[in-house]
């Protein structure tokens, strides 16, 4: 495992050294083949410099008392970011009844994010149970968590606009509902009486968020017309997820009811790039281009599992200056790691960090990775793709300009394009008249051209 002295350790290939407060940040060993280069190209163009705007966190805020929350963002806010995803004013949570809602607890969650200076997105779902009928638990604990649809739509719209209008000037940000293409979150099963097949009731599933998502951008709008409303957070993968739910939404005019879409995905640059780049082919077809978010992106430490999430503390160190790199380079609006802390009040070793890349006992090694490599590409413009010539194995690089620096990002892919599988290529970089002999690994190599 590389100390945060090694991660910082110089290792300049041809060029100078880059400093970051004084401390040099060039570190050794992180393509895109040529199918990307014009699609990176095209970013470039419009890609401005995102700076502290450009990363953000998911915290479980609801989830702790004041101080260790005051902690958490104090720790966040170290490592380069001003926004989390963090303030849960869902509608279970602030209505256990109808027509009594408490905003107590999503209240003193902004507080905290207020006095650390940061900025952040508000969670509107998921329904109370006692607003669908659907629901098997409505009599049972009608308070909870639904994962239904409300039967009465008005009572969705009175909500999201009493609670916008609540948060103005305080949150400009909302996300209607979490990961609805997936049946662990929305309309898990059939209502009772349904005759269709499965086609059908994924139909059904569909048309209903449509709907919940066209009345609450509504109501939303009417509370405070200036705020950003978000799609849904579609998970875009995952077990019992409907793969044509969100192509289905744009093509059926839900980006007209939305300010940016928003997705999620996890585990590899691979897959970040084809999340986005398949979404913004269906927007193109709808002629409703919209910028991109993406709420929730990260990996796991899961060193007891085969599988594409299968991630070691080094991994998930080299993972993330390429992901962040990758996302500038794809031009994504924002997007928030998962997660800046651990999701639970206990204590969490840094054995069992899991996707949290600070616990109780400290930072992970990524969280040393994503504190150097967030302003670093937070404040640089995006060029475009690195010119590489590979002579051996497989790689992919960018180019970024920091303060008229140029920034040049590189590393070897494995054949499965997997970021947690060990990978190495010999290739020349080319730039401004100079070639600059490369040995990548999967470990990123930086340098200042």
């Amino acid at each position: 495992m590389k100390s945060r002295r090694e991660f910082l350790q110089t290792s300049v290939v041809g060029g100078g050294a880059l400093l970051l407060g004084g401390v040099p940040l060039i570190t050794a060993r992180a393509q895109d083949t040529s199918s990307t280069r014009a699609a990176d190209s095209a970013a470039a163009a419009s890609a401005p410099a995102l700076s502290q705007d450009a990363f953000g966190f998911n915290l479980h805020l609801d989830r702790f008392d004041e101080a260790p929350r005051d902690k958490q963002l104090a720790q966040v806010k170290a490592m380069s970011v001003r926004w989390v995803r963090g303030v849960s004013a869902a509608w279970y949570y602030v209505e256990h009844k109808p027509g009594a809602r408490d905003f107590g607890r999503p209240d003193s969650q902004l507080a905290s994010i207020q006095r650390a200076g940061m900025k952040t997105v508000g969670g509107l779902g998921y329904a109370p149970i006692w607003a669908s009928r659907h629901d098997p638990n409505q009599k049972k604990i009608p308070w909870g968590l639904g994962k239904y649809p409300p039967d009465d739509m008005d009572a969705w719209a009175s909500f999201v606009h009493d609670t916008v209008a609540h948060y103005r000037g305080r949150i400009d940000v909302w996300s209607p509902w979490n990961e609805p293409d997936s049946r662990h979150f929305f309309y898990p099963e059939p209502p009772a009486g349904f005759t269709g097949d499965e086609a059908a009731f994924l139909n059904l599933r569909r048309q209903s968020y449509l709907d919940l998502q066209r009345v609450g951008y509504e109501a939303a709008k009417r509370a405070n017309p200036d705020c950003t409303f978000l799609s849904a957070a579609f998970a875009s993968g995952g077990t019992r997820t409907d793969q044509g739910f969100v192509k289905w939404l744009i093509e059926h005019g839900m980006m007209d009811f939305c300010d940016a879409l928003d997705l999620h995905t996890y585990w590899s640059c691979a897959n970040l790039r084809k999340i986005v780049t398949d979404a913004r082919t269906w927007m193109a077809a709808a002629d409703k281009v919209k910028p991109v978010w993406m709420t929730e992106f990260g990996a796991g430490l899961r060193e007891d599992k085969t599988w594409i999430g299968e991630f070691t503390h080094d991994q998930i160190q080299s993972f993330v200056p390429k992901a962040l790199a990758t996302a500038r380079s794809l031009d994504i609006a924002r997007l928030f790691w998962y997660q800046g802390y651990t999701d639970g009040s206990g204590v969490t070793t840094l054995a069992k960090s899991n996707y949290a890349l600070n616990v109780t006992d400290g930072p992970t090694p990524a969280a040393w990775s994503f504190a150097a490599a967030a302003p670093l590409f937070g404040a640089a413009k995006y060029v475009g793709l690195a010119e590489l010539v590979v002579e051996e194995g497989r790689a992919t690089g960018h180019i970024f300009d920091r303060d008229g620096t140029p920034i040049a990002i590189a590393w070897a892919v494995h054949p499965d394009n997997l970021d947690n599988r060990s990978a190495a290529a010999r290739a020349t970089l080319k730039w401004n008249g100079r070639e600059l002999p490369l040995h990548l690994s999967e470990r990123p190599t930086i340098l200042a051209l």
